[in-house]
């Protein structure tokens, strides 16, 4: 503890650093002495003479008379880091040890400057000290950077974790009372703290299951991966290693604002990507990713979740989640969730080779349950664990080639009509299924779960059989009349419904089960046996690559028939424009505002190329925009699943960052409500995260005050008023929404209100890269577009054809 301590000060103002000299200074402890190597001012600062400032001196002297050795303080100050390494290189001094940095960027316009550049300034500066072989101790008290008032109000989004943020005060007893008081707080809890100087001075291993989980995910997927971690105690080293090696694989490190966004993140990542995840959580958050967690199983969602617990035989620990009255492994079990649980050191190795055959074996996450021992077990010991799929086989199928045979001379000779409902499809599936859609006349539609996989848009060209939706809720009006004759369903020998991937669930079909068994011919395609539903008149279990390669190489269908397919087509394939989508009322009704932006969309569309990701939330709106909006391709469905409100928003900012286009979203106000405001993740991960946003980022918010989709099912199916469980307040802060304008790390931050529909103002906003905008609409909720009794609608009659009212 003999050596002389440096405190260095990077400044290009003489009193700076002179008043840093005489804030240390006026300790008058015989435990401390300080000099001052630097340029004197000609005027020096004032000294302070604050009663304030004496009682902080005054508790600073208690605490140094107290220590057994002296410390001694050199301050140098300079203009330059080069500068300040050279003066150091140069101390007669036989020890020295730079043990705190004080930056001056007062003058400095560092307001649009991130604050992961300054940490990178300071990490460059620490190397250059480590290259001249000039010791120093850099703890998370070392650091000390100075702004000024101005630029810390003019940007409110600064964050400062790994250096001490300081503005500069005016008053020269607040500005040097601030840096005693970090001074000796560096003292007491780093330089004098035997348990701090251990550890600073004990070369660490890296934590075993880190290194491990990063080099698992590197060998299976390279640097196409995500990485998204939620803080605790326990688990706060382990993410801290797996981030630094993550970030420097270039892999997406992007952080959530909740277990449940970070879910959604991973879901729409591997639903639109196939990008597998790794997700860290501290203790007993499990149950925070809500049925996302479902979701994440049901859609197959590939990803290792790693969730700290309580040291086994720990009496009732803190956050623990198996002990006498519960037992987490229990629910997972009951989930169909498969886990490892690491609680035991001399076994980790065996028991983490256990989690990545399970990876490999099974569709969607893992969980790895890990104590506190093994979450910072240090390991550099030679291991041989493996990484790849040592029981990797083809999955092969039986092939039933009667039915095989069933649906081609359907296609080819029967004179029926076909509609095809796209799950979520490959870019490979669709191309093909596009091919022989056109090819055998068969019309396309959307399923309300899966929107975008077979798209009204491709490529910028229309697909003349594109139809529409069919779900339970959002309907098209094309598709029901495509289906229906004078009201009623067209008779099995008439048509035949085709799903591709889907389960044929409750979610994407407004029939009946006796509808599905009686008066549908239902054709199904799915890879797995147990998702056939029962009352299938086809049913085939197999991929539905392998199933469409088939039908491209044997279709070839009779040209009447051909001729017929493609005339009804035509007649079903326009959108319709319902009455109140006329109308430029106010509120506006979502009717109006989805015909006005799709036409703007459609418009963008056909002659500027614009392409997008639409992100649908669970609600009246979110349906209304999966049903009336075209789409250039794949888009995402809160109503997948669980059908969680709010899943769609949380996943949108992960999507600002991970899609390669631009991203729109539309969502509610109780989607909004009920889940945590997505911006402040996203200037964070603007802020520290190496993956930009290129492209824009637009989120529409629709305020109608009510839950409008259930308000909707009450009035229009029971036909009884909604009450006081559908109303949302929305605060006087919230009504009067303020627009305003920022920029952020290069990127337009900005929030409109929009009262009525601008279509240029909309174009213009759509399409500003880089930008996130948040757009509140006031909407008045007409109960419109939800259920299938709003089929038959006078408001989509053209001219006097009202026989679908019948």
């Amino acid at each position: 503890m003999s050596d002389t301590l440096i405190i260095a000060v990077l400044t290009d103002n003489s009193s700076f650093g002179y008043g840093v000299y005489l804030a240390i200074d006026s300790v008058n402890s015989n435990r401390l002495t300080v000099h001052h190597s630097g340029t004197r001012p000609n005027q020096s600062p004032e000294t302070t003479c604050h009663p304030n400032f004496n009682a902080i001196a005054s508790k600073a002297n208690a605490f140094l008379d107290n220590q057994e050795k002296i410390t001694e303080v050199r301050i140098i100050s300079e203009r330059t880091a080069t500068d300040l390494v050279g003066k150091l290189k140069d101390i007669d001094e036989k020890k020295i040890l730079v043990g705190m940095v004080i930056v001056d960027k007062i003058g400095e316009r560092s307001a649009k400057q991130r604050g992961s550049e300054i940490e990178n300034e300071l990490d460059i500066f620490y190397r250059r000290l480590e290259e001249n072989d000039i010791d120093y101790e850099r703890s998370s008290y070392s650091d000390i950077v100075f702004i000024s008032e101005r630029n810390w109000l003019d940007n409110p989004f600064r964050n400062a974790i790994d250096y001490r943020l300081m503005v500069m005060s005016p008053v020269p007893w607040i500005f040097q009372a601030g840096l005693l008081c970090q001074f000796v707080n560096y003292l007491q809890h780093t330089r004098l703290n035997k348990w701090a100087q251990r550890r600073l001075k004990s070369p660490e291993g890296k934590i075993l299951l880190g290194d491990e989980l990063v080099k698992f995910m590197e060998f299976n997927h390279g640097k196409n991966w995500l990485l998204s971690c939620y803080t605790g105690s326990v688990i706060s080293s382990l993410i801290k290693q797996v981030e630094h090696d993550a970030e420097i694989l270039d892999a997406y490190c992007l952080r959530g604002l909740s277990e449940h966004g970070m879910a959604c993140g991973a879901f729409i990542n591997w639903r639109l990507y196939r990008r597998s995840y790794l997700i860290i959580i501290t203790s007993a958050m499990v149950d925070e990713f809500k049925g996302t967690l479902a979701n994440l199983r049901q859609s197959g969602a590939k990803g290792l979740i790693v969730c700290a617990d309580a040291k086994p035989g720990k009496w009732f620990g803190f956050q623990g989640t198996i002990d006498t009255e519960s037992d987490i492994r229990n629910i997972l079990n009951a989930r169909n969730i498969p886990f490892v649980y690491l609680h035991d050191n001399d076994n980790k190795e065996q028991d983490l080779q256990e989690a990545f055959g399970l990876y490999h074996k099974t569709a969607g996450p893992v969980v790895i349950i890990a104590t506190q021992d093994v979450l910072e077990s240090r390991d550099n010991t030679q291991r041989t664990l493996h990484y790849g799929n040592r029981l990797a086989t083809t999955e092969t199928f039986a092939i039933d080639e009667a039915s095989m045979d069933e649906v081609i001379e359907l296609i080819n000779e029967k004179p029926i009509h076909l509609l095809w409902q796209c799950g979520a499809l490959t870019k490979e599936e669709a191309q093909l299924t596009r091919e022989i859609a056109h090819k055998g006349g068969i019309a396309l539609c959307e399923a309300l779960s899966s929107p975008g996989n077979i798209a009204r848009y491709y490529r910028g060209k229309r697909l003349d059989n594109h139809i529409g939706v069919l779900g339970q809720y959002g309907s098209s009006q094309e598709v029901f009349e495509f289906l229906h004759t004078n009201g009623k369903l067209n008779p099995k020998t008439a048509q035949s419904i085709f799903f591709l991937k889907g389960k044929i669930g409750q979610i994407d079909s407004p029939f009946s089960d006796g509808a599905n068994e009686r008066k549908l011919h239902i054709v199904q395609i799915n890879k797995q046996r147990k998702h056939i539903a029962p009352f299938t008149d086809i049913g085939l279990c197999m991929p539905v690559l392998d199933f469409l390669k088939k039908i491209v190489h044997r279709i070839a269908v009779e040209p009447e028939i051909l001729a017929r397919r493609w005339e009804k087509i035509h007649r079903h394939n326009r959108p319709r424009v319902s009455a109140f989508g006329l109308v430029p009322s106010l509120p506006m009704t979502p009717n109006y505002f989805f015909h006005e932006i799709n036409k703007t969309l459609e418009a963008l569309i056909e002659n500027e190329a614009y392409d997008y990701v639409g992100m649908y939330d669970v609600g009246h709106c979110g349906t209304l925009a999966t049903r009336n909006i075209s789409r250039t391709g794949p888009g995402y469905s809160g109503w997948y699943g669980r059908g969680s409100m709010g899943d769609a928003l949380q996943a949108t900012g992960f999507m600002a960052f991970t899609a390669h286009t631009n991203v729109l979203g539309f969502v509610g106000d109780g989607a909004r409500s009920i889940t945590s405001d997505i911006l402040p993740g996203l200037l964070e991960n603007l802020e520290n995260s190496k993956k930009p946003i290129e492209h824009n980022v637009t989120i529409f918010f629709f305020m109608n005050g009510a839950f409008s989709l259930i308000n909707s099912y009450q009035e229009r199916i029971m036909f009884k008023p909604g009450g006081r469980q559908m109303m949302l307040i929305n605060d006087q802060e919230f009504m009067n929404i303020k627009e305003w304008q920022r920029e952020f790390c290069g990127v337009g931050i900005n929030q409109y209100l929009m009262k009525t529909y601008d279509p240029e103002r909309v174009r213009s906003i759509i399409t500003q890269k880089p930008s996130v905008n948040f757009i509140y609409v006031p909407l008045v909720n007409n109960n419109d577009g939800i259920s299938i009794l709003d089929i038959g609608n006078w408001q989509y009659f053209d001219g006097g054809d009202i026989s679908v009212m019948h």
